[in-house]
């Protein structure tokens, strides 16, 4: 029985995803989500036969979506701003306020989006590499996961919400289905086309002091619930390995542990002096085979996964104007993984 509703809901996403281009910018998502799910549960999974949405409704919304596009960027700080405020973050609305906020929808936004993500260097061929049975997901972090997640978060391509899964959890029947679904993710089972569809993001870009942007790839909510889950789970382990070479993974306050080492070890030394370094587009840049093959020495259990969000070429939906660019995503990660970091350092870490 759990394995036919893990079917249905798996069959759910997938045709939610291809049916709802421009979902994650429509407010009327929960609407249609419920509505959709009521439809697919009458039919018994018979999605290929079930009409979606009234054409009418979906110009409707679409036409909704491109209006809000257009808006200014300080208009659509403060927007942001009020929804998180509503949402009870105060602290994340403030921070949008003071921060330099979104690039300009244009196309040299998306120019300069697109020169971020570089072409493939080296050729995946990871047929041959050892690798252990996958993550087993816990049941009991994936669910704190959930209930602790942020409220207001931005949404990925399918329009999920991190709110629609503290509903879902709530329910025991739709929490292990739920979470039978993102167990499938962890350990990277899931249909080739479902996996492609799940490493697809929706692109920002945020504006940066110096004139430049920073790409944040907003994943589906579903991955991101998962990958957070896995560092919840594996929180000891990354500390085990990294420690202490970084201390920018799985270690509380590194930043200030390290400014207080430096500045003790300067004292003791002051004919010593200290390079501070910064490498150029780190995240999207790093080799996706280079990161597999360390990702299989180092978490053995993570590689079915990763290679199933990283092992292929990707897509970044970026909405400018009226219009969506897709730009492939073939090299690095993407900033906005909650693993990003964690495999940044693992390929980084013998360097």
């Amino acid at each position: 029985m759990l394995c036919k509703q893990l079917h249905n809901f798996l069959g759910l996403l997938v045709e939610f995803f291809l049916c709802f281009k421009v979902m994650s910018q429509i407010e009327n998502c929960p609407f249609l989500l419920v509505r959709r799910a009521a439809c697919h549960q009458e039919h018994e999974g018979g999605v290929s036969e079930i009409p979606i949405v009234e054409w009418e409704e979906l110009v409707c919304l679409e036409d909704s979506v491109a209006a809000k596009s257009t808006k200014g960027t300080e208009e659509a700080c403060r927007a942001a701003a009020l929804w998180l405020v509503r949402c009870g973050e105060l602290s994340r609305a403030s921070k949008v306020l003071t921060s330099a906020g979104l690039a300009p929808s244009t196309a040299d936004t998306a120019k300069k989006l697109a020169s971020k993500h570089p072409p493939r260097v080296k050729s995946i061929d990871l047929l041959n590499t050892p690798h252990s049975a996958a993550i087993n997901l816990s049941e009991n972090v994936f669910c704190d996961t959930v209930r602790r997640s942020p409220r207001g978060s931005g949404v990925g391509p399918s329009g999920w919400r991190f709110e629609h899964f503290k509903v879902l959890i709530d329910n025991e029947n739709t929490a292990k289905c739920l979470f039978s679904a993102c167990s499938a993710i962890a350990k990277g089972i899931l249909p080739p086309e479902i996996a492609q569809l799940m490493s697809s993001s929706r692109l920002i870009a945020l504006s940066k002091s110096n004139g430049d942007l920073r790409p944040i790839a907003v994943g589906d909510a579903l991955r991101r619930r998962t990958d957070r889950a896995i560092c919840a789970q594996k929180k000891e382990a990354f500390a085990d390995y990294f420690t202490p070479i970084q201390h920018g993974v799985s270690t509380q306050n590194g930043t200030e542990l390290v400014a207080h080492h430096i500045g003790l070890m300067l004292e003791v030394n002051q004919n010593w002096i200290v390079l501070k370094s910064d490498v150029r587009n780190a995240f999207n840049s790093i080799s996706r085979c280079d990161m597999l093959k360390e990702v299989s020495k180092a978490f053995p259990d993570l590689f079915s996964h990763i290679q199933q969000m990283y092992g292929h070429s990707s897509s970044l939906v970026y909405l400018q104007g009226l219009s969506s660019i897709v730009i492939p995503s073939q090299e690095g990660v993407h900033q906005g993984d909650p693993l990003g970091p964690v495999l940044l350092a693992t390929t980084s870490y013998f360097i």
